[in-house]
Formats: structure tokens, C-alpha cells, sequence
């Protein structure tokens, strides 16, 4: 065998204070710390356990004031189960970052890493319990500041709000903003919820899942969003994992409609170990609810399947050694084989806090897939997306996002244009002779982004709701696109007056999404663009722009409003770099009102259909007495939306012959109205007896 360093010199030599290098080792310690060898002495000798206590306290010193990109502790070391943790009696949003939760992991597992008998107080006339005389004394830190905060954004709002007394919060108060299933990070980050499960792991298995010892926060080890967390991510894999012809080595892999910093569009082999450790937490809490979930997940889901598992379990070197322990401590090939999931799942998945829409036909493999996202935006990995919707349809994406990790073009991946949202210019006195920082914030605003960072003036409010054969999203994402300076309002930049998205998904034969934005600006002679990805090169005639997939399936996009619009396109693939592996979209397409008025209306009907079949032909519709409504007619459809949202008086509709589904968005959620249908027209009004649904749409057929 060949020679091997003592481990507490190989202990140091992995030590990189500053950068937390090693920072599996608390796991592995936890593990081999009472082992033996074949000859029945214990591997850690005194010495050893010394070491790891000397390391492990410095390392433990360095998370509290842990500082990677800015916020990612608690705040004052010392400072525990205390209101003074949540900013405004509100969660501290960098809680669900990825730095902060790897901190929290460390924190608390070099905590309970060493026996009291190996942990003496460093003063002796001083309580073990002070924090910094013993490795232990930092777990009060650990759960009374970090989990304490992480419950904040990962449990229920009311149920936070409950636990913790926050005065006039009762219904919730803003909490849970990471309570909805998925990662706010996005896929690539989402891995840090590992963190998060090998954190609670520990306190499960070493007596502090006791309310006493831990307070009320331990309760994120059994809250929802462990539920919630699996059926989303399952929802967001594609039908069927896929062998990509670019890259056969990978082997099958599913892919995923994925959001915020992106490498890879496919599920990756460490983000198994989220999998692993909720099925762990489960076993030693005594609950199999995730069992076959979590070990489908493991067997099927990683590159190359079940054919796969082996290397994949074998891989010690490309992501770390923390899955392959995981493999081994949670699949027991004696039991029977897990069954996949999802067709048990309802076919559509709302994550609410990041106003997350995943909507699917069906279950089968030529399933239509609908998705949309307009998430809060204030930590590391999230996107200048709030708005964005993808389509998947038979096999493959007609558009999407286009995922990517822009590190060295300037930041533009990140922002609006490249994740089929608005660009909306803004501008401020001082705007273009401001030095921008090597940071995103000058290409946040040469190309009209929402801002990232926390720096935009407050989040997007989203209403959702769904019926027989249509998913409906309202969002309010005016304050994203606008970044007040409370200091200097010569760099106040605060033009975006309005900023909203109404979409519907109508799905039949051919799938339509009709698309209504309202922009609004302080002043005229600032652009407004409607960004859309395209898989191949948009061919464009007239208002229409139309995308060809090598199979033949297409994509129609009808431009209904401005009526002056102008349409072009780029290849926004050269420009990004890296863009996501197995990325399919290149194209950028634009759609614009040339004149740059103060107020913009977009209307679009987008518009997937098989191989063969023609675009159906979508013609401009307008209300004609009463409250002011904006429309598209196509197929069997007429959609309306209300140019100005508000409070509904009554509308006069023009219905075109040849439909017979109308749906009216924009009214009063769960209210009854009037419908009188005659002579090519619609009058609605309200106190009548056909109901809107929760978002305050009205389906009716005539």
C-alpha cells in the first residue's frame, strides 16, 4: 500500500481557511469517528481528535462571518431566536443562497462532530456552552441564527409566523419565500438544498430534533416543502431521458425546464444527493413518503439510467465523494425496484412564492408542456427572468429560456433579453456617464433588465389559476425593472411607470399561448422590446414569425399589438458564453414599437402545431362600449384582456364568427357576472350568475 500521511496531517493539508476548502470533511469525520481497522484499533487516535477539534473550531469561527459574495451569515455572531434575525420582521432572503446554506451545513455538523469527552472547554472557569470554548457551543449558533432564518424563507408563511410571535404578521407576513418546492437558485444551485437536508440529517441523528434544544425552526425538517420539493422537480423533467446526439457519452439523460445560472440543461450526478438525504431524514424520522421517490430518483433520473448507476456510484473524482457515500448508505439492492412517480402527480405544479407554473397535457411521452416563472429577485443565480414561459411539445422545446452562465459576456445572459420576458429601457440623469461596475449592472441597463441583487424597488405579484383545458398568469413586475437610489436621485433609475404580463395557455389539437403585456414608461422616446428565444432562425413575413424544427413541427408567432411593430432577431448564442450544455435555442427574437411611445401595448398569440398543418390566422379584436379591452380572435378562441387593470365596470365585446370559446381575463376573482351574447357582440357585467375563477377569468361557450 503506499504510504499514506497521519490524518491529522492530511486534515490540515486539506484545510484552506478563507475559502473553506475540504468542506466534506465534517461528514466523513462523523463517520469514521468511532470506526476501527481490521485489527480492531480506533482509526482516530487522541492526536486526532485534537486535530480535527483545533481545525474544525477555526473553520467554525470563519462561518459566522463567513463573506463569499456579500450577506451570507446571519449577521452578529452570539445574536440567536431573536426577532432582531429577520430584517423588518421579514426573512433574510440570502438564507436560501447557496454560500449561506453551505456555511449552515458546516456550521452545525463541525458542531456535532466531536464526543464531550474529546471537546473540553478551552477556559475552564468559563461555560462549555460560550460560544468559541468548544467545538459544540457553536451549534446554539448554528440553529438559533442560521436555521432560525432558514425556516423563515423554507417554512409555511403562517406557521413561521405563528412559531416565531411576529407582531401583526398572523397571515404570514412575507415568510416562506423558498416554501414553494424549488430551488430559488435555479437547477445548477438547487443542489445546495442538499445542504439544507444533510444540516437537518444531523440534528435528526444526534437528538437535536427536540423543539427544546433547537426551538421551533427544527420543524423545517418535516415541513411541506419537502413535498412540495419532490413532485416540482420530478414535474420539471422531461417526459423521457434521451441519448443527445452532440454528446452520446452522457448516455440517456432527462432534462428539465430549468431557471437562473445554468451549465448543463440535464439532470446532473450530484444532484442526487438532495435525494439521498431526504430519503435518509425519512428513515431515521420513521417516514417512507419520499422512499420510492427518492431511490427512483437515484436509480433512473442520472445520466445514462439504470444502465449508468454503477459508474456513476464509482465516480470518485468528478463530483466529489459526498454521492458516493450517499449511494452506498441509501440503496439497499435487496429491496424491490422503485417505480417512476410522476404519472401519480397532477399535471400541473404551482410553486407560489416564485409564481412557478409547470403545466403538462398529460403523462405520456408526446406530452405538451407548459411553463412559467416570475420569481422575487435578490440573491446569487437568479435571473433578470420574471416573466419568462417556455413550451415543450412532442419530444422537444419549440422555446424557452436561453439558459446560461454568462461569466464573461458582460452579464447580458442574465438579463430580460435572453429569458422570453420584456426589455423596457430606463434611464436616469446621470445613467450614461455612470462608471457601471465589472458586476452585471451596466448590462442590466443598456438592455432594459428587471435588476438582480435585491437592487430592483420590490418584487413581481403574480395571480394564477387553471380550468378545463387553459392555465392563466397575471404578474405585476413593474418594480423589478426600476432601481431607486434613496441617497442621489440623479442615479435614481425609476422610468418604468408599469410592467405587466397577463399569459394563457389554451391547449387543444394545437397548443396557443396568447400573450398581453402593458408597458408604460415616465416619458416617451424610451424602447420597449418583447424578447422571444427561437430554436432555429425565425423566418418573418409580415406580422408573423414562423420556426421550422427539423422534424417539421412548428412554432407560429403573431404579432397583434403595437400596430406599428417593427421585427428583428440576432444570435444570441454567439454572445453568451457559456451557454448552457444541450441548450437547443440560438435566436432572439424582437418584436418593438419603432415611434418609442410612453405607452405600449404587445398582444401576441403564440402558436405550436405538428408537422403539415398551417398557422391559424389570429386577427386583432377590441371592446366597443364600456371598460377598455384588447383581444385576440383565432380558431376557436376569442381572448380578451383589459387595457387598464382595475376595478371592472361592464365591457361590450366584439365576438368575429367562427369562435365559440370566450375567455375574458382581468375581473374580480371568484365573482359572478352577467354574459349577454348577441348579434357579434358580448356585454359583461357584474352580480350575475357565471362565476370567474380564482384569477378572475370567465370561460364561456356560445
Amino acid at each position: 500500500m503506499p504510504t499514506m500521511l497521519p490524518f491529522r496531517d492530511r486534515l490540515f493539508a486539506t484545510y484552506n481557511r478563507g475559502s473553506f476548502g475540504g468542506h466534506e470533511w465534517p461528514l466523513i469525520v462523523d463517520w469514521i469517528y468511532d470506526a476501527v481497522d481490521g485489527q480492531g484499533h480506533a482509526i482516530l487516535t487522541a492526536q486526532d481528535k485534537q486535530t480535527i477539534r483545533t481545525v474544525f473550531m477555526l473553520w467554525a469561527n470563519d462561518c459566522l462571518t463567513a463573506y463569499t459574495t456579500g450577506g451570507d451569515n446571519p449577521g452578529t455572531p452570539g445574536l440567536v431566536n431573536s426577532l432582531a434575525l429577520l430584517p423588518n420582521n421579514k426573512p433574510y432572503r440570502m438564507a436560501s443562497n447557496n454560500y449561506y446554506l453551505a456555511h449552515a451545513r458546516m456550521l452545525t455538523m463541525m458542531s456535532l462532530a466531536l464526543d464531550a469527552a474529546d471537546d473540553p472547554p478551552l477556559n475552564a472557569g468559563t461555560p462549555a456552552a460560550v460560544i468559541g470554548n468548544t467545538l459544540r457551543s457553536y451549534i446554539n449558533d448554528a440553529t438559533g441564527a442560521w436555521l432560525y432564518q432558514e425556516f423563515a424563507m423554507m417554512g409555511d408563511p403562517q406557521t413561521v409566523a405563528q412559531a416565531y410571535n411576529v407582531p401583526g404578521n398572523a397571515a404570514g407576513g412575507g415568510f416562506g419565500l423558498a416554501s414553494g418546492g424549488l430551488p430559488p437558485e435555479g437547477m445548477l444551485y438547487g443542489e445546495s438544498f442538499a445542504y439544507v437536508l444533510g444540516q437537518l440529517l444531523a440534528l435528526e441523528t444526534a437528538g437535536f430534533d427536540d423543539p427544546q434544544y433547537s426551538g421551533p425552526q427544527i420543524g423545517l425538517i418535516g415541513a411541506p416543502v419537502w413535498d412540495r420539493y419532490v413532485q416540482g422537480y420530478l414535474s420539471s423533467l422531461t417526459p423521457t431521458p434521451k441519448v443527445p446526439p452532440s454528446e452520446p457519452w452522457l448516455g440517456a439523460v432527462y432534462q428539465f425546464e430549468g431557471y437562473g445560472d445554468m451549465l448543463r440543461l440535464y439532470v446532473e450526478p450530484d444532484q442526487m444527493s438532495s435525494w439521498a438525504l431526504l430519503n435518509l431524514l425519512g428513515r431515521e424520522r420513521g417516514v417512507s413518503t419520499h422512499d420510492n421517490a427518492t431511490r427512483w430518483f437515484a436509480m433512473n433520473a442520472e445520466p445514462g439510467g439504470q444502465q449508468g448507476l454503477l459508474a456513476n456510484m464509482s465516480d470518485f473524482t468528478t463530483w466529489g465523494v459526498t454521492p458516493n457515500i450517499l449511494y452506498f448508505l441509501f440503496l439497499d439492492p435487496t429491496e424491490a425496484k422503485p417505480t417512476d412517480p410522476r404519472p401519480t402527480y397532477p399535471t400541473l405544479f404551482y410553486d407560489a412564492p416564485a409564481a412557478r407554473i409547470v403545466a403538462r397535457t398529460n403523462w405520456g411521452a408526446n406530452q405538451t408542456i407548459f411553463d412559467y416563472r416570475a420569481s422575487w429577485i435578490s440573491i446569487n443565480h437568479q435571473d433578470g427572468g420574471a416573466g419568462q414561459f417556455g413550451l415543450w411539445r412532442k419530444g422537444e422545446w419549440l422555446t424557452k429560456e436561453m439558459s446560461n452562465y454568462d461569466n464573461s459576456g458582460g452579464g447580458n445572459g442574465e438579463t430580460t433579453t435572453y429569458h422570453n420576458t420584456l426589455s423596457l429601457e430606463n434611464d436616469c440623469p446621470k445613467c450614461a456617464t455612470m462608471q457601471w461596475g465589472q458586476d452585471i449592472d451596466g448590462a442590466v441597463w443598456r438592455n432594459g433588465s428587471q435588476w438582480m441583487e435585491g437592487e430592483g424597488q420590490g418584487d413581481p405579484k403574480t395571480v394564477m389559476s387553471h380550468g378545463p383545458g387553459y392555465v392563466y398568469a397575471n404578474s405585476d413586475l413593474t418594480k423589478l425593472y426600476n432601481r431607486p437610489d434613496i441617497w442621489d436621485s440623479t442615479v435614481s433609475i425609476v422610468n418604468v411607470k408599469q410592467a405587466t404580463r397577463s399569459i394563457l395557455w389554451l391547449n387543444s389539437a394545437s397548443d396557443y399561448i396568447v400573450v398581453y403585456d402593458r408597458a408604460t414608461t415616465q416619458a416617451s422616446g424610451l424602447w420597449k422590446k418583447w424578447n422571444l428565444s427561437f430554436v432555429t432562425t425565425p423566418q418573418i413575413a409580415g406580422n408573423a414569425a414562423t420556426e421550422v424544427m427539423p422534424d417539421g413541427q412548428k412554432m407560429f408567432v403573431q404579432t397583434l399589438l403595437p400596430m406599428n411593430a417593427s421585427q428583428s432577431y440576432f444570435d444570441g448564442s454567439a454572445i453568451m458564453s457559456p451557454i448552457a450544455e444541450l441548450e437547443p435555442t440560438k435566436y432572439i427574437y424582437q418584436v418593438q414599437d419603432s415611434t418609442n411611445p410612453a405607452d405600449t401595448r404587445f398582444l401576441h398569440v403564440v402558436e405550436g402545431s405538428d408537422a403539415g398543418t398551417s398557422m391559424a390566422h389570429a386577427s386583432y379584436v377590441q371592446s366597443t362600449a364600456g371598460q377598455q379591452f384588447d383581444g385576440a380572435a383565432f380558431a376557436k378562441y376569442v381572448v380578451y384582456f383589459p387595457v387598464h387593470q382595475g376595478s371592472f365596470t361592464d365591457t361590450s365585446l366584439t365576438l368575429p364568427v367562427g369562435g365559440h370559446i370566450l375567455m375574458i381575463t382581468g375581473l374580480t376573482p371568484n365573482a359572478g357576472y352577467n354574459v349577454s351574447i348577441g348579434g357579434g357582440a358580448a356585454t359583461i357585467s357584474p352580480n350575475g350568475s357565471m362565476m370567474s375563477d380564482a384569477a378572475g377569468v370567465l370561460a364561456v361557450s356560445y
